[in-house]
């Protein structure tokens, strides 16, 4: 299996760095990560029918699922009602780690209150020793310009796997486009489900060749910044999107190439363009636009070698993006191992105004197995930063300390080890690299937090990620913060 479970230590049975374990079914993380080609190894190649059931469920919801069928396949001694019951409760019960609606602002205040946390306002380093400006001026004076309703500025946060299903960067995207205006959901990866914060809806599968720069052993191969691509295999590979009645046009972001492959772009089945990946300006995206609202974008490639990484879904109307990506077990080395080239090239189109870095989980975890040490953590963010600052010196920086994650002993839960080192590492880099710095970490309550915010329902049952309303409550608690470094200017 190639999913990579660096998220939780016990999820997998690896041993080394970098690759990927088994799912550990009894271990409530590991069964929470199947796809459905796992699913489909797990049932010995069963009915395809049982495998295409389980295709867009809540993973924990498919795990039930699957289990249930593993029963039925392996001729446990299980009576047939107990089998039909375990399907009922995963549809009437079974969440996923990322289910639920929208928090209400009521109960995030609620929350709040409950778990007594206090706000944490973001640390403006300077940019150098004279202090000529703070890490985050140019933004804020793009945003407070006397033409500030003609640009578009961007916010791109590079994370893990906080961010995968756009929580957190979604209720951030929601705040501060009500202040500054409703740009447009933005960049997802190619891949990016709908139901998970992305577009996607449907894909022909076995026409589309995945791979994910996690899953690789982090060779420094071209993705983009999405850390995903999709390579089309015939004339047979479709895969489409769903659109926002706001949307007015999408920008693809893909890897050119000679000999590279053509694929037609479809609005409600009408056809908006033709994207030709083999071209010699080494162009890495093109813009499709259309006029009257829509509800579905297809591409349709025209034979094998178009390779596609990523979307912006855009309104065509000046605001501001706040866009997210979150590879599962990213650490801030991953950011430092993508093909440098394409990385460069792609993020040079998105032309970032203002670039977060979430990470620090993981690399506390790689600490904790002896993967890595807190010399090489540190060594790893400031490689990262400078990569940025060389390639991207328009852009601003800004980093974020991690979440307290914990364990479980019997009823006791305590802090996981190394968050508090990863998170001082953190700052010190962000206030010598001149990028500003959020304090997570110091939101949650520091060390012994993760016990409060499990009592209050808000984490999930591996003790590291956050349920919608927790993921909800830091969203909002960054945008307040980043509102009253705007408004204190």
């Amino acid at each position: 299996m190639t999913q990579d479970l660096f998220d939780n230590d016990k999820a997998t049975k690896s041993s080394k760095p970098g690759k990927a374990g088994k799912p550990d079914l009894r271990h409530p993380t590991g069964g929470k990560f199947l796809k459905e080609s796992e699913a489909s190894k797990l049932l010995h190649g069963s009915d395809r029918r049982d495998t295409e059931f389980l295709r867009g469920w809540p993973r924990h919801r498919a795990t039930c699922y699957t289990l249930a069928l593993i029963e039925r396949r392996r001729k446990f001694k299980a009576p047939h009602f107990k089998y039909f019951l375990s399907i009922f409760l995963a549809l009437a019960f079974g969440s996923s780690a990322w289910a639920g609606k929208p928090t209400s602002e009521k109960k995030l205040k609620a929350l709040k209150s409950k778990l007594n946390v206090q706000d944490v306002d973001i640390i403006d380093n300077c940019v150098d020793k004279a202090c000529s400006r703070r890490a985050l001026d140019r933004l804020f004076q793009t945003l407070s310009a006397e033409n500030s309703d003609q640009v578009t500025p961007r916010i791109l946060q590079l994370g893990d796997s906080h961010l995968a299903a756009d929580y957190i960067s979604g209720k951030i995207r929601n705040s501060l486009q009500k202040q500054f205006g409703k740009a447009g959901r933005g960049f997802t990866h190619s891949d990016q489900r709908s139901r998970y914060g992305g577009r996607r809806l449907k894909r022909a599968e076995k026409h589309w060749k995945k791979k994910r720069h996690v899953d690789l052993h982090r060779k420094r191969l071209d993705f983009g910044f999405s850390g995903i691509s999709l390579e089309s295999k015939s004339k047979k590979s479709k895969i489409s999107y769903r659109l926002d009645s706001s949307d007015s046009r999408v920008t693809i972001y893909f890897q050119p190439r000679a000999k590279g492959g053509k694929l037609s772009v479809l609005v409600d089945g009408e056809k908006v363009g033709t994207l030709d990946t083999a071209n010699e300006s080494q162009r890495v995206t093109q813009t499709f636009t259309w006029k009257k609202s829509a509800k579905v974008l297809t591409l349709r490639a025209h034979g094998p070698r178009v390779t596609i990484y990523g979307l912006s879904f855009e309104t065509g109307v000046n605001g501001i993006f706040f866009d997210s990506l979150g590879p599962v077990g990213a650490d801030a080395k991953l950011y430092t191992e993508f093909g440098k080239k394409s990385f460069n090239a792609h993020l040079r189109a998105y032309k970032p105004d203002l670039i977060i870095l979430m990470v620090g989980g993981n690399d506390a975890m790689k600490i904790r197995k002896g993967w890595t040490d807190l010399k090489k953590v540190e060594n790893d963010h400031r490689n990262v930063i400078q990569n940025l600052r060389n390639e991207h010196p328009q852009a601003d920086c800004m980093i974020w300390s991690p979440m307290d994650a914990g364990k479980r002993r019997g009823r006791k839960i305590s802090s996981r080890a190394k968050i508090s080192e990863v998170a001082a590492i953190q700052a010190r880099v962000a206030k010598e690299m001149g990028c500003a710095y959020w304090d997570l970490y110091a939101f949650m309550g520091g060390e012994g937090s993760v016990a409060r915010w499990s009592k209050a329902g808000l984490m999930n049952k591996d003790l590291i990620h956050p349920k919608r309303a927790a993921a909800d409550l830091i969203g909002q608690a960054f945008s307040d913060a980043f509102l009253r470094a705007y408004k204190s200017r």
